[in-house]
């Protein structure tokens, strides 16, 4: 699925932008501030329902507006939709003139890989971005999963109040057996995520960095040794864990334990990536999962998901940039740059697009 067509009004500093993208590699140009990231975020809207630098979706419209929509036309194979999300004081989403019920929805019908400046941290910053990064692409991949993660996060929120508020009705336990049985469920899908990521990073990343190893290791609750077992076996195994921290629990007044501490920690070159690994190290491996996160897209749909490259080829060397421009093709991709200067990338784009201002206008 791909977009054909993109309309903005009152989106970010777009007040009425409309593109004609190609199915294959469109270069967007631009100084800094002029609405190139913006661009990507409303695509990343169609896909999610909200944006990637905000949560609040008054953040999207433009200043001083009450409202502001996405439209686009998705092309695949025989099929076609019409999306539109609007983003008032009432967020809607509609396919086709059809309303949906949530726009999280929109993820079943349109994917997008996207890779930003602060994708970095995927590989040196805190669990709680690796944790969201693979909870986005599973609950775009796995509806059932999608309905676990929506479960666990309720039962949790209601935990912490229960333990704020000193458990007035003896419930902590039984609140607590039913979030383990969730988690339990939650982790095998994880742990089969990260393998297939890894095996698929790391191939990437021996290309890009020349032969660099990285490798990661999906870590959860300690008591879990097998994160592929049956979610029966598992959930003993959380419930154990929670027996063991309950009264710490009780002292802090928060979860001290559960699949919402996991992390996936990488290694490059045999080192821990979030201690040792450089700037360009960590691009290139953030980028390597991306590329990735793609296939296993691909692999699931058979076909390949949008992929957007924010500002992805500045602090990487010419023979790594080379690399992935080279290694982007195969579906619909968007890239931004403030520098047209590198050949390689003009010479693999099919449409170039220049932004100014929130004006975009198509070089010929």
């Amino acid at each position: 699925m791909y977009l054909s067509s993109l309309r903005l009004t009152d989106f970010r500093n777009h007040a009425d932008t409309e593109m004609v993208p190609d199915p294959g590699t469109n270069l967007i140009l631009g100084a800094n501030a002029q609405g190139k990231t913006n661009l990507l975020e409303a695509i990343v809207c169609l896909s999610r329902g909200t944006g990637f630098r905000t949560r609040r979706d008054a953040e999207l419209r433009r200043f001083g507006t009450a409202g502001a929509a996405v439209e686009a036309r998705l092309s695949g194979g025989e099929r076609e939709y019409d999306v539109r999300l609007l983003l008032e004081d009432r967020k809607q989403a509609f396919v086709n003139g059809v309303r949906q019920r949530r726009t999280a929805e929109l993820a079943s019908l349109f994917h997008v890989v996207l890779f930003c400046p602060e994708d970095l941290e995927l590989v040196r910053g805190a669990g709680a971005i690796r944790r969201r990064f693979i909870d986005t692409a599973l609950c775009a991949l796995r509806p059932n999963y999608s309905k676990l993660y929506a479960e666990y996060n309720k039962l949790h929120a209601h935990l912490v109040r229960l333990l704020r508020d000193g458990d007035p009705d003896g419930l902590l336990d039984d609140f607590s057996y039913r979030l383990c049985c969730v988690g339990a469920r939650m982790i095998p899908y994880r742990a089969s995520f990260c393998e297939s990521l890894v095996s698929r990073a790391a191939a990437y990343h021996a290309e890009i960095a020349g032969g660099e190893t990285l490798a990661a290791e999906y870590r959860t609750v300690s008591t879990v040794p097998d994160p592929a077992a049956p979610a029966s076996v598992i959930a003993g195994q959380l419930w154990e864990h929670y027996l063991s921290h309950r009264e710490a629990s009780r002292r802090t007044g928060s979860v001290l334990t559960g699949p919402h501490r996991d992390d996936l920690l990488f290694f490059i070159g045999g080192s821990a990536a979030r201690e040792y690994a450089s700037q360009g190290q960590a691009r290139t491996a953030a980028v390597a999962c991306k590329l990735a996160e793609r296939d296993i897209f691909l692999k699931n749909d058979g076909d390949a998901p949008v992929l957007l490259l924010d500002d992805v080829l500045s602090e990487l060397d010419e023979r790594r940039r080379d690399y992935i421009i080279r290694g982007i093709g195969g579906g619909q991709v968007f890239i931004t740059a403030c520098d047209e200067a590198l050949s390689a990338l003009s010479a693999a784009a099919r449409k170039v697009f220049v932004v100014e201002g929130g004006r975009v206008t198509e070089r010929t």
